[in-house]
């Protein structure tokens, strides 16, 4: 009988394995200490010393230049004491006004109680029984004529009237052919509304009345201009302050 020869792998015996497995388990770690916590205390704290700053050593930052800005010499600020005297002058001035405006009322007053007052004029009349007209005077000439004109026959018509009441005092009397002395006439003209010339006889005593009434009415006719000037700019005046006003309390 043939015997037949097998070779088998070397495996480890059990005491082999053994020794292996306990050479590659890692050993126990030994137990770990356990440490109190530790409380909750602040380290110390240290002190860090500044830095030592020298004056005068750190360089100055470049800045750009500006220019030097130029005043005026008037001031800038809010002037009260302007806005008061502007005031005051203003109101001197506005009662100087109303005083004006009070005087000419009562100086037109006084001439309404003197006496008459009459507006027009006295011509001299060559012949009485002639109809009453001015001679040399066109009656259109006073709404159609040149202005220069107007002022020249105006002039003219105020010497003659003060020749007249010159003359009024004592009448010129005039020596006829016969021999007889015939007194002077006179007649007074006027413009009506429409601008045409009437007139009408004045009779000799009451010239110094007619003249004297004619003067008042010269006189009436210059307050009140005045008068309508002065309550012109009072109510001028008004109206501006009124608006100041308004702009001020806006």
């Amino acid at each position: 009988m043939t015997k037949v020869h097998i070779d088998l792998p070397n495996f480890p015996g059990p005491a082999a394995r053994t020794a292996e497995s306990a050479a590659t388990t890692p050993p126990a770690s030994a137990p770990r200490a356990t440490t109190a916590p530790k409380p909750d205390v602040e380290p110390p704290s240290t002190a860090v010393s500044p830095y030592p700053v020298q004056p005068g050593v750190l360089p100055k930052p470049t800045l750009p230049r500006m220019k030097r800005p130029s005043l005026g010499s008037h001031r800038h600020d809010a002037n009260a004491v302007q806005a008061i005297d502007l005031m005051q002058t203003l109101q001197q001035t506005i009662s100087g006004w109303h005083q004006q405006l009070r005087q000419t009322l009562l100086e037109i007053q006084a001439l309404y109680m003197e006496g008459p007052i009459v507006e027009g004029w006295l011509a001299p009349v060559d012949d009485p029984n002639q109809p009453l007209a001015a001679p040399g005077l066109d009656p259109s000439m006073w709404r159609h004529g040149d202005l220069d004109q107007v002022k020249q026959q105006v002039e003219h018509l105020c010497r003659q009237a003060t020749q007249q009441s010159r003359a009024a005092s004592a009448p010129a009397s005039v020596s006829t052919s016969s021999g007889s002395q015939q007194t002077t006439q006179y007649q007074l003209c006027s413009l009506d509304a429409d601008g045409r010339l009437q007139c009408q006889p004045c009779p000799p005593e009451e010239l110094a009345v007619v003249t004297l009434a004619i003067a008042r009415h010269k006189q009436l006719r210059q307050r009140l201009n005045q008068k309508g000037y002065l309550e012109a700019r009072l109510k001028r005046a008004a109206e501006l302050l009124r608006q100041v006003q308004q702009e001020l309390t806006a």
